[in-house]
């Protein structure tokens, strides 16, 4: 990919196809896991009375990376036990209503075994955040069906789509209105090209939870950007983030239409927050990066650039931000004589660049 650099702006279009190379990539929940199988057990308690808390969802994400590869929900005595998961560096997390959140770093190496008690401390009932209906949805649940959605978020963290879409079939087929089911069968359908059956399924989804469940309309915003589809991706990231406003998918996906639409000023706030909730994600500086550069601040996209490239140092996507960061270094170089201000100078990515 390649363009010329002109007194006149850069057109923002050559830096969406970026945005639009994230792909199914922003649908999937991809793995940097090595070989290996491990467990996590342990048990969920109130800090400070030692009470045990049931029905509390416990997620695995790979570190930094703030997608769920798996989770599991808490039992009668608070127990937990997540299996399926290979060796790797991973986060421990848990969003309950009511309580702080919970994240702790671990680390799996040759199929080991991890105990791990967590504490969650009470949280003033004014700080407490949306969510009550999807959590009394998820006790509606058959366990076999909780268990069988389980069996495909792992399948799918491998990644085996197939695997996964079957076991989310199951899932549904024994609780037809289970639509974080049918959320994770458009995934694993958009990684398996079978795009048609993957927005029918996250409409099911959407339709299904009352337009209550924003991850649902995430996906679906990620489908449409992939489409090219950026009014709709817009419209249907939008009414999710007025659920959920915080969440770095969504503010992702309604950067990426705005970008789309070549409205890269009002993508910036979005790009932020989602770099900001994201930190460690790589793609998050993408996106911020063709944010900046459709508001013409090419300073700004260097820090964004180079932040990428420090997370993302090799691979066909890293070369080309790489290339695209000398010319970006011109049009910096030309706005700051422009306007007197100074301007980076270095000729490649800094090592020392921390995301922020």
């Amino acid at each position: 990919m390649s363009f010329a650099i002109s007194a006149r702006p850069i057109r923002i279009s050559l830096f969406a196809a970026l945005v639009l190379m994230l792909g199914c990539a922003t649908l999937a929940q991809s793995s940097h896991m090595s070989a290996g199988e491990a467990r996590i057990t342990g048990f969920v308690r109130e800090a400070g009375s030692g009470k045990p808390l049931t029905s509390v969802r416990v997620e695995v994400s790979a570190l930094g990376n703030g997608v769920s590869e798996i989770y599991v929900t808490s039992g009668t005595n608070g127990e937990y036990r997540i299996a399926g998961v290979q060796d790797g560096n991973y986060d421990l997390v848990v969003n309950e209503k009511g309580y702080k959140p919970y994240r702790e770093h671990i680390t799996l190496a040759n199929g080991n075994h991890l105990t791990e008690i967590i504490q969650l401390e009470k949280e003033d009932a004014a700080a407490e955040t949306p969510g009550a209906v999807l959590s009394a949805h998820e006790l509606t649940v058959p366990q076999k069906a909780r268990d069988l959605y389980a069996k495909g978020i792992a399948l799918k963290a491998k990644p085996d789509y197939a695997g996964a879409l079957e076991q989310f079939q199951k899932a549904i087929k024994i609780y037809p209105t289970y639509y974080e089911a049918y959320a994770e069968a458009g995934v694993a359908e958009v990684n398996l090209n079978q795009l048609d059956a993957a927005q029918q399924d996250l409409q099911k989804s959407i339709d299904m939870s009352e337009g209550k469940y924003p991850l649902a309309m995430f996906y679906m915003a990620g489908l449409f950007n992939n489409k090219r589809a950026f009014d709709d991706a817009l419209t249907v990231g939008k009414k999710g983030s007025a659920i959920d406003e915080n969440a770095w998918r969504g503010n992702f996906e309604i950067a990426r239409a705005l970008i789309g639409l070549k409205r890269g000023d009002e993508a910036l706030p979005y790009a932020k927050k989602a770099v900001a909730g994201a930190p460690d994600n790589p793609q998050m500086y993408v996106v911020l990066m063709n944010a900046n550069l459709g508001a013409h601040d090419y300073a700004a996209a260097l820090v964004a650039i180079d932040a990428f490239l420090k997370l993302n140092p090799s691979g066909q996507q890293a070369d080309q931000v790489r290339h695209l960061r000398e010319q970006v270094q011109v049009a910096a170089q030309r706005q700051a004589g422009a306007t007197g201000a100074p301007a980076a100078t270095n000729s490649g990515p800094a090592t020392n660049t921390k995301p922020h």
